[in-house]
Order: C-alpha cells, then structure tokens, then sequence
C-alpha cells in the first residue's frame, strides 16, 4: 500500500502524463477558478483571484509550461450557497471553456456540488 505523500507522486506523476499527452498540441492551456465572487466570502474571491492572475503571469512571463504553452485563468463564480449558480459555473468551466483543471471552489458547499 502506498503511503499518502507516495500516493500524491504517484497521482502528480499520472496527471502530468495525462496532460502531456491529450494537451500536447494546444497554444493554451485553461485553468478554470471557482469563486465565491458573490455571497459571503466575496470580499476574501477577489484578492484571491488576484493572486492566481499573478501566478500565471509570472509562469507565462517565464516562457509558460511544457515547451511555451500560456497559461489562462478563466474565474466563474459560485456564490458559495447558490447551487444553480455553482452549476452553472462549473458547467461552463467544463463544457464551454474546455479548463484543463480547475482550483476552487472557495467553499465546500460550492466544492461538494461542483
């Protein structure tokens, strides 16, 4: 049996792989932002949000990941208690923006329904 931080390795190492081979070609690569940019955490979304967009500026300044591709940030907002809207966004995440993984939600509501 592996052990949890062998299991995380394994896991990053099979992602990667993953993504290596179905994302090779693409000029971008999206990554979807569940938010409570609404609702009672909108006052915390905002800064958070912001600190991603400088993560994938400096990443992208540096040359982007895997060979040049540019990172994208791609933010939806849950509202945190609002499951139409969480629904929503997180479909739109997936099936119109194409994200290639998605960070969020900012609350476990918004994380369970998502």
């Amino acid at each position: 049996m592996l052990g949890s931080s062998k299991f995380v390795k394994l896991a990053s190492f099979v992602l990667v792989g993953y993504f290596v081979v179905s994302h090779g070609a693409m000029a971008e690569v999206k990554i979807g932002a569940l938010g409570g940019f609404t609702g009672p955490i909108e006052n915390l979304a905002g800064p958070i949000l912001d600190g991603g967009k400088l993560a994938v500026k400096n990443i992208n300044d540096q040359g982007g990941i895997l060979g040049g591709q540019k990172l994208v940030l791609v933010p939806a907002d849950t509202g945190c208690i609002d499951a139409a809207l969480i629904s929503s966004s997180s479909d739109r995440l997936v099936n119109s923006e194409n994200v290639t993984a998605i960070a969020g939600a900012m609350c476990s509501g918004a994380t369970i329904a998502t």
